[in-house]
């Protein structure tokens, strides 16, 4: 859902439908964080989230108001076991360092191609007492739906802003 080198379209590719919100630092300030969640028309709010990855999500946790209450909040009701700033946050392995995706995920849209197989191999590991099993399965995803993403993005000294979407965690195989 995050990638799109070789896997995925993924939705910090798309340049059309995806918002960008320019951040000073590598990870958004808390009024960056307002600034990115308020880019979304209200008619979306209902069903948006934060999507993260483990280093945003500690950034998060540490932020504070000026009253040193923590803007992340512990919520075992929705799903994913954080709130902030009154959203679910999605934590993914998947997801960027440094760059965080907010919106209503109703608008990305998953195609699983009809020509997927598994096939059982009985043969190749029955000295093992086992079963292996081979799967292929062709899949695309990316937001279809305008207004209802923005992601952030850093901005250079030039004033551009760098996405940082072109970086992978993991290596994909072909």
């Amino acid at each position: 859902m995050v990638r799109g080198t070789n896997a995925m379209t993924g939705i910090l590719h798309d340049e059309t439908l995806v918002k960008k919100v320019e951040t000073v630092g590598d990870i958004p300030t808390a009024d960056e964080f307002i600034a990115t969640q308020v880019e979304i028309p209200q008619q979306y709010q209902a069903g948006a989230m934060w999507l993260v990855s483990n280093k945003t999500l500690l950034a998060m946790r540490q932020m504070k108001d000026t009253n040193g209450r923590y803007f992340l909040q512990n919520d075992l009701t929705n799903g994913f076991g954080y709130t902030f700033l009154g959203k679910p946050v999605m934590v993914s392995d998947q997801m960027v360092d440094n760059t965080v995706v907010y919106g209503d995920f109703s608008g990305y849209f998953i195609n699983i191609h009809e020509g997927s197989s598994i096939k059982v191999l009985n043969e190749k590991y029955a000295d093992e007492h086992a079963i292996g099993v081979v799967a292929w399965l062709e899949v695309d995803g990316k937001p279809m739906e305008e207004g209802k993403f923005v992601k952030t993005a850093k901005k250079t000294s030039t004033g551009r802003a760098v996405s940082q979407s072109t970086k992978s965690k993991k290596p994909v195989e072909d």
